[in-house]
């Protein structure tokens, strides 16, 4: 059944990776321009000239793949070991994306590149970039709890 709580929070997986996807994740600024982060690119700003600097292709599949398998999971809902299993995969795929796009981008990628500069990031989107990790689990955790509702109906006939 599709209208079950755990499919609502598949379907706020895939909405929060979209949004991440449209929005900026941090500012970086220098002495010389503003750099903004976002989860397709770094992307430099000096003036009116904008220029594209890194393109991050791992995170952008990886993104593509969580909304996919978490389609896939919403619509499976006949077979709940199959989508507890996805749930889980789901919660361990989302965990190296956030540590990826939080902390392995900003702290070794990009620091390097640009040496002295500050790092600010929003706190919305980072919000955005955390909710998949919460619905994953609580999905899963409803997914579960359907599963040994239906064992004990099953022990009871």
């Amino acid at each position: 059944m599709i209208q079950r709580i755990q499919s609502v929070f598949l379907a706020l997986i895939v909405i929060s990776m979209v949004v991440v996807f449209c929005m900026p994740l941090a500012d970086i600024v220098t002495s010389e321009a503003y750099y903004q982060f976002t989860p397709i690119h770094l992307s430099m700003e000096v003036g009116v000239t904008h220029e594209v600097l890194h393109t991050a292709w791992f995170s952008m599949i990886l993104a593509v793949v969580i909304v996919g398998i978490a389609i896939f999971t919403l619509f499976s809902y006949r077979n709940r070991p199959l989508q507890s299993r996805m749930c889980r995969l789901l919660l361990f795929l989302t965990l190296f994306y956030d540590v990826l796009m939080i902390w392995i981008y900003p702290d070794f990628i990009f620091k390097s590149r640009l040496d002295g500069a500050e790092f600010s990031y929003r706190w919305l989107s980072i919000i955005f970039v955390l909710l998949p990790i919460l619905c994953s689990y609580l999905a899963k955790r409803f997914i579960d709890k359907d599963e040994e509702k239906v064992r004990s109906a099953d022990r009871i006939r």
